[in-house]
């Protein structure tokens, strides 16, 4: 490698600057790896269909997490009722898969997808690797460049993490910003 072309290790500032994705890219990327671990783990319809959508609204419009003021929204976004959407929202909760807390200044909802995978209580219908192995054949198939899904989820696991922030201050912001209501195990009473 020439010295021009070399990359600075010492300074991950300098680093980024080579770095072509822009802030929106990573929100894409960071969204599609948690959409192949909703796929690869066993959700019932009516829990893959509230995921989904607060994925898209979340991750999909590069937020942190998403106010849903009324639960009338799911009813008239999917079909579900409000009773029905309590059950499902806490089911997700318990599963570790949803975010959901109330927000100090407006005590309004605040609903967000846990990135971190592994904790979530839910069992996987295939293998990592062989989800993996798949989506590269086909990517190949269609004349793409294979990826690593467990380089790209570990790059998001990490950005989740509470101390993400403080490793790399030096860095300037993270897209995904502060953590949404990691540790909080309480449910919010929703009547």
């Amino acid at each position: 490698m020439s010295e021009a072309t070399q990359l600075p290790a010492a300074d991950p500032k300098l680093i980024c600057t080579h770095c072509p994705t822009s802030a929106k890219d990573e929100w894409a990327a960071r969204g599609a790896i948690l959409r192949m671990e909703i796929r690869r783990h066993e959700f019932t319809l009516r829990e893959l269909l509230v995921t989904e959508l607060i994925l898209g609204m979340t991750y999909g419009q590069q937020l942190d997490s998403v106010v849903i003021p009324d639960l009338s929204y799911f009813d008239d976004i999917l079909g579900i009722s409000d009773t029905d959407v309590v059950k499902i929202l806490k089911k997700l909760h318990r599963k570790r898969v949803l975010y959901i807390r109330e927000h100090r200044s407006s005590s309004k909802l605040h609903y967000s997808i846990n990135a971190n995978t592994e904790a979530w209580k839910l069992d996987p219908r295939t293998e990592k690797s062989d989800m993996q192995r798949a989506i590269n054949r086909l990517r190949e198939w269609n004349g793409l460049e294979p990826i690593n899904i467990e380089q790209e989820a570990a790059l998001s696991f990490f950005k989740s993490r509470h101390d993400a922030k403080k490793i790399v201050a030096e860095m300037g912001d993270l897209p995904m910003g502060e953590p949404t209501g990691q540790h909080t195990d309480e449910f919010p009473n929703f009547l």
